[in-house]
């Protein structure tokens, strides 16, 4: 199922170069990426080790491609509190070691955050409209948070079900991740004041009763998110969250039929695990 994992896909990372104002980008599985922006290593909700569900047993489809230790991350993003985006396992190895990463988290997350470490001087918590500049090698990247529907809009700093989008301007390029989300007139008005994006990264898992019944929430559905990204006019759209966690999945090719039955064919595609992209 990995195109590349492990040492392989490791050296990849940390040996690549981009060029003036470009990015590269890995899928690391669920809503997970890896971003490298002027020799700075950017992950965005990293699940980097087992989920189980209360019996001790694995819900994950495919194992994670390498851990935290393993990673020389500079920025770790996380859209959530929930396992599949803040995997708690994932940021206490982070937190462990000598050179830690910064954290950007929503502000609802500061005492779960707070539990797993702390490093307070290297953890930036953000709220719906709020900008962080980021420095890099050369200048800096700037990460903007959108509030997220999940399943609500949830806006005051200490509410622990905050949920976040992020806009992350790199250089001249825009890249959108939208988390975990419903589409609502809220989430889709924040949307159309920013930049087009030259990346654009939605769930497509849906939502459905039998969701419900084993407490997943759900998100926008392959079809809603193809006219999103139609609606706004993205370079490329990257269809995500739809693999990794078993009864919570989804095909993505009905997001690409969608994009192809409204003439965007040519703006989308499905990114394979371990698959890197040039923006």
């Amino acid at each position: 199922m990995w195109l590349k994992t492990g040492s392989t896909l490791l050296n990849e990372i940390h040996n690549a170069e981009t060029g003036s104002g470009s990015f590269l980008m890995w899928r690391i599985g669920q809503c997970g990426y890896v971003i490298k922006f002027e020799g700075k290593i950017i992950l965005i909700d990293p699940v980097l080790n087992d989920l189980t569900d209360e019996s001790g047993t694995t819900v994950r489809l495919y194992s994670y491609p390498f851990t935290a230790k393993e990673i020389d991350a500079d920025y770790v993003i996380c859209t959530h509190g929930h396992a599949d985006h803040l995997a708690e396992e994932t940021v206490k190895e982070f937190a462990g070691k000598n050179n830690s990463p910064v954290f950007i988290v929503p502000a609802g997350c500061k005492g779960q955050i707070e539990r797993l470490c702390s490093l307070e001087n290297r953890i930036i918590y953000l709220q719906d409209g709020e900008t962080v500049e980021c420095p890099t090698n050369n200048s800096s990247f700037k990460v903007r948070a959108i509030s997220a529907a999940h399943p609500e809009h949830y806006l005051q700093k200490d509410d622990v079900r905050m949920a976040l989008s992020y806009q992350l301007q790199l250089g001249n390029k825009s890249l959108v991740h939208l988390g975990d989300t419903y589409l609502t007139e809220r989430l889709l008005h924040s949307l159309e004041t920013l930049p087009v994006p030259d990346v654009f990264l939605p769930p497509i898992n849906g939502d459905d009763l039998f969701r419900k019944m084993i407490n997943f929430i759900g998100n926008m559905e392959a079809e809603e998110a193809a006219k999103l990204a139609a609606r706004l006019g993205v370079k490329m759209a990257i269809p995500t969250h739809y693999d990794m966690v078993k009864g919570n999945t989804a095909d993505p090719q009905r997001f690409v039929n969608e994009m192809i039955r409204l003439g965007k064919a040519e703006n989308c595609r499905i990114l394979g695990l371990g698959e890197v992209m040039l923006v």
